[in-house]
């Protein structure tokens, strides 16, 4: 059956707003905040400025949009991962494996997580209260890995876990600056041994 009109509408309007938040966050993830704006995404996009103003009223609407698909794709990558360890795998090896599973998702070229990292801290204050809770969420997925690794043995029973969940992301988030795509296996390797020697029991 063909597809009605109103459904090539929507489908119309899924793709332009597709478009428009790849565009925007491989503008953020270049640039920054401050050196991005609509008008910037209409050009980069071939869009007319309404059509970017339909979808995204305020480049905060826009940069908060970005930004949280950024988390999510960073804690689908991690998830994934985990899952194929399968249920018996130590704290430790699910750590590991999420370091990882991060690593690769900052260095895959998708824009969406490296614009997370760029932007949030100079994002308004309006568009990080807006990414709260999802930035909760995935602090709390590296503190129950920690906690799990902790309680079953595997890491050490003194360490802290929401502590050392914002040690680890904020460690791994520095490598967006600095990491070329060459070095990834290497850089995964010394992340690994490096932020998981303190915490390993002995």
């Amino acid at each position: 059956m063909a597809p009605t009109p109103e459904e090539l509408a929507e489908r119309r309007r899924n793709a332009s707003r597709e478009k428009i938040l790849h565009v925007a966050a491989e503008r953020l993830a270049e640039h920054g905040y401050g050196a991005t704006s609509l008008s910037d995404i209409a050009m980069l996009a071939a869009l007319e400025q309404t059509v970017v103003n339909f979808h995204f009223p305020t480049k905060e609407d826009l940069v908060e949009a970005v930004l949280r698909t950024g988390i999510d794709h960073a804690k689908a990558a991690i998830d994934t991962a985990i899952e194929q360890l399968g249920p018996d795998a130590s704290g430790a090896a699910r750590v590991e494996t999420a370091i990882t599973a991060y690593v690769h998702a900052i260095s895959d070229q998708h824009h969406m997580t490296r614009a997370n990292i760029r932007c949030y801290r100079s994002v308004p204050p309006v568009v990080r209260r807006g990414l709260a809770v999802y930035m909760r969420e995935f602090v709390e997925t590296w503190t129950e890995l920690l906690a799990d690794g902790r309680d079953d043995g595997s890491l050490r029973g003194d360490i802290d876990p929401p502590v050392v969940a914002r040690m680890i992301i904020a460690a791994l988030n520095s490598a967006v600056t600095w990491m070329r795509s060459d070095d990834l296996e290497h850089v995964t390797r010394q992340f690994r041994q490096s932020l998981l020697h303190g915490l390993m029991a002995p």
